[in-house]
């Protein structure tokens, strides 16, 4: 990732290894590009968003980020990423709509099922 002939990331300093980084999907209002990534040879996984003005927030996923995994938006704050069977959802806060000076995203819970009743019951 560029700006303006900068690198924005990866960070450019040379690591112990390589990454692979999966398919890039821009916000619908155009603020972020997001991917998943996957650092080898840790194998660590994270979800990454990237502002065209240089700012990069990420989150690490339990699980490995599969070569065709792609990020979706269901709107310009709610993001997720389908890999390893699995379906997780994160949430941008503090972009330039809130007050808060740093984005972050953060993890939303699954809702549970409701309760259902037996006849028994």
């Amino acid at each position: 990732m560029f700006n303006s002939d900068d690198v924005v990331y990866p960070h450019p300093l040379p690591t112990t290894g390589y990454r692979k980084i999966g398919y890039l999907t821009w916000s619908p209002d155009d603020n972020w590009v997001s991917f998943g990534k996957m650092d080898f040879p840790s194998y660590d996984s994270y979800v990454v968003l990237v502002s065209p003005h240089g700012e990069v927030v990420r989150e690490d996923l339990p699980v490995d980020v599969e070569y065709d995994s792609r990020v979706s938006w269901t709107d310009n704050t709610h993001v997720e990423i389908n890999t390893s069977r699995r379906t997780f959802r994160f949430e941008l806060q503090g972009n330039k709509e809130t007050s808060c000076t740093k984005p972050v995203i953060q993890a939303i819970k699954p809702l549970s099922a409701p309760r259902t009743r037996s006849l028994l019951d």
